[in-house]
């Protein structure tokens, strides 16, 4: 139940409700989460904020024919273009470019759409470089840890899976 302080009539309700919690408003962001984390049966570290783990991507040389995508930290659920932009920033239109490997820390995973952000990243690139399915590598943690079925995403089943 959420209410305003001093608001009567919500609070009337909510007491022949049967309501055992409600908060007040100013809500504070931990009240509510702890609230939340009750209601779901959450355990506090079971709770993560996607705000402590900012995305970063990073994009290198490995060979004159090989390119490095380090993306870490959590995606938004548009992320798919900033990633992609940084990407063909560093390319620079160089077509010599054929091999690509994505390295993605566990924390990508967090967003509930990584598989759809990473297959339309995926998607953008082979569609506007040299770079074939067959020539992307996908590496993360994730992978081994989780089995994944990549069947729905049309692009993501093409390329290869790194796991160790």
């Amino acid at each position: 139940m959420l209410t305003a302080v001093g608001d009567k009539e919500q609070v009337r309700r909510a007491a022949l409700s049967h309501v055992t919690a409600y908060l007040l408003k100013p809500i504070a962001n931990q009240a509510l989460l702890e609230k939340i984390a009750q209601v779901l049966q959450l355990k506090p570290e079971n709770i993560i904020d996607k705000k402590e783990f900012p995305l970063v991507i990073n994009v290198s040389e490995l060979s004159i024919s090989q390119m490095l995508l380090e993306i870490k930290g959590c995606p938004g659920k548009k992320s798919t273009d900033a990633i992609y932009d940084r990407f063909m920033l560093t390319l620079g239109g160089r077509s010599t470019f054929s091999n690509l490997r994505i390295n993605l820390d566990k924390a990508f995973f967090y967003e509930t759409k990584a598989l759809q952000i990473l297959d339309d990243l995926v998607a953008k690139i082979i569609k506007h470089t040299n770079i074939q399915a067959s020539s992307l590598f996908v590496d993360s943690e994730f992978f081994n840890d989780n089995v994944v079925d990549l069947q729905p995403f049309t692009y993501l089943s093409d390329v290869n899976i790194i796991s160790k």
